[in-house]
């Protein structure tokens, strides 16, 4: 076929020009990704939690035609970039359906990610992008594209963990020997209980089933622990301890050394670091300042004290005349918060008295020597000397007479609360 030279020429003109639209074309691909909407600031541990995420394609550029894979991913990191977990979707050219990134199937567009409880060893106080976790949106190159500038964009945010509290309202009391209530007198041999309050100030709950210990320990003024109780929270019918729960506590039986003086400390710590297992259970945002607090209390010095036993008397009462045998029957009760020892001296009077206390101008019915080398020897706490006896009333006495009763540093007891005797 015979083609002119003009014909020709109109044609080579032709195809180069198609050849430098399709090539526009081509060199004119450009996709990008990007977050939609308002992404999380602060995650919970141990929680799911949603980004929301899209791939467009770039103002004046186009998009993939079918046959060539379009990949997209989600990557969750912890603070040192380790892939916690990933969500990749692909299209067959793009656009290519919906353009959201999707694994819920709940059916709203979104990427569901879980924080391990594992996670939470890795919080540190907030410092810039460290201790941070991320969420990454990374899209892959496809053939011809023009820019990358806006294929990978990424997501700081803070993860929340639980943060133990020890109350700074510790309350110690010690028991009462003589009665076995508690009260604020502490002796040597005693036994010391701390109450108070544990609360998680932190914005998530505890891990479900893990348990923690709480630890009263009772130190000496040389900082020398010298005895330790512990209890095991949540004490409280649950496994858990929701976000600004609070538990009170009771820890009993801290022993004070037989041979203890001065000022003693007591410190409460929840869930402490230097257990045996080597790190706490519960990983907090501060371990090491209001998970403890501490008391101080000083040792008394102990006392015997010796009393007549409330409503003990019984006996012969009435009209006699002198010379007349009469039978008396009291018990003397240590109401202090130490045996009797022997360098103590108590002595017990048997009075008769015209008035309800003692005077130089009585008579005196009898004396019982207390003291740690006679009847009052080793008489513990709370226990008790019974005296029962057939006593001779004195003669040339006349008058109605009280019967009362003087212990050394007790002072006097009437036995009765009208006068007893008539001679």
């Amino acid at each position: 076929m015979n083609l002119s030279k003009n014909k020709v020429s109109r044609l080579f003109q032709f195809f180069a020009c198609f050849c430098l639209v399709h090539l526009s074309q081509a060199q004119n691909i450009d996709l990008g990704i990007q977050f939609t909407g308002a992404q999380p600031t602060q995650v919970p541990v141990g929680s799911v939690f949603a980004i929301t995420g899209q791939v467009f394609v770039e103002a004046n550029a186009t998009g993939v035609t079918a046959g060539q894979t379009v990949v997209a991913t989600a990557e969750f990191k912890d603070p040192d970039g380790l892939v916690i977990g990933s969500h990749t979707e692909t299209w067959n050219g793009f656009p290519d359906g919906a353009s959201t990134l999707d694994n819920d199937p709940s059916g709203t567009r979104q990427v569901l990610f879980t924080i391990p409880w594992s996670q939470a060893q890795k919080w540190q106080a907030l410092d810039g992008n460290k201790s941070q976790w991320s969420v990454t949106l990374r899209l892959d190159g496809v053939t011809g594209e023009v820019s990358l500038a806006t294929n990978q964009q990424t997501h700081f945010f803070e993860v929340i963990i639980p943060d133990l509290e020890v109350r700074d309202n510790l309350v110690v009391s010690a028991i009462d020997p003589t009665t076995g209530n508690l009260f604020n007198v502490f002796l040597p041999n005693a036994e010391v209980t701390v109450q108070g309050v544990v609360e998680n100030i932190g914005g998530v709950t505890t891990q479900v089933g893990v348990l923690f210990p709480l630890i009263a320990r009772l130190r000496n003024a040389n900082g020398t622990v010298m005895d330790e109780e512990m209890i095991v929270l949540p004490n409280n019918g649950t496994t858990r301890m929701l976000a600004g729960d609070i538990i009170n506590f009771t820890i009993p039986n801290l022993h004070i050394p037989n041979d203890a003086t001065g000022t003693f400390t007591v410190e409460v710590i929840v869930d402490p670091t230097d257990l045996p297992a080597g790190q706490q259970l519960v990983f907090e945002t501060d371990d090491t300042t209001n998970n403890r607090k501490q008391t101080t209390f000083t040792i008394g010095t102990p006392t015997p004290t010796l009393t007549v036993d409330p409503d003990s008397f019984e006996g012969d009462i009435g009209t006699f005349r002198g010379l007349d045998p009469v039978r008396l029957s009291f018990a003397v009760r240590n109401t202090g918060t130490v045996a009797v020892g022997t360098d103590d001296n108590f002595t017990a009077r048997v009075i008769l008295s015209e008035n309800d206390s003692s005077s130089t101008d009585d008579f005196i019915l009898r004396e019982f020597n207390l003291g740690g080398n006679a009847l009052g020897t080793n008489l513990l706490p709370n226990e008790t000397i019974s005296f029962d006896w057939v006593q001779q009333l004195p003669d040339n006495f006349e008058g109605d007479y009280y019967l009362l009763v003087n212990i050394t540093g007790s002072g006097d007891t009437v036995l009765q609360n009208t006068p007893s005797i008539t001679l």
